[in-house]
Parts: C-alpha cells; structure tokens; sequence
C-alpha cells in the first residue's frame, strides 16, 4: 500500500473510533455526572474533579522536569 493511502486509511479509521467513543460517552457521562452530583452535592463533585486535576498537573510537572546534571536526556533512561 502506498504511503498516502496508508496515512489516509489511518485517518478515517481514527475518525470513526474517535465518533463512536464520542457517541457512546454523550450516552453515558452526562447521567452519571449528575447522579454523582445529585448524590454528593455540587461543591463537593467540583472539589473532586479539581483535586483529580492538581494532581495530575503535579504528577505530569514531576515526571517531566529534567533531574541536574541530565539535561537534554529522558528521565527514566
């Protein structure tokens, strides 16, 4: 198969998974997301979601910073 239509057929495919996870989520998540707030209270969902998210902004700053002496290297290496 020639490059192009590899790269082309890589594209569609990916649109159509990425239209059926879409789809399947837009069924499921907004239900859920108010029953768990419905369940626990707004303020707290939020406070959830937020602690969810600095933590993985601090995980993602930590594994990413480079150590000294090692710049310009993968960490883990």
């Amino acid at each position: 198969m020639r490059r192009a239509a590899e790269v082309l057929t890589t594209l569609i495919l990916f649109a159509i998974v990425m239209t059926a996870i879409g789809w399947g989520v837009n069924a499921t998540v907004p239900s859920g997301v108010d029953w768990v707030a419905d369940r626990i209270g707004d303020l707290a969902f939020l406070g959830i979601l937020g602690m969810i998210f600095i933590a993985a902004v601090a995980y993602a700053w930590r594994g990413h910073r480079p150590k000294a002496g090692r710049a310009g290297k993968a960490v883990g290496r």
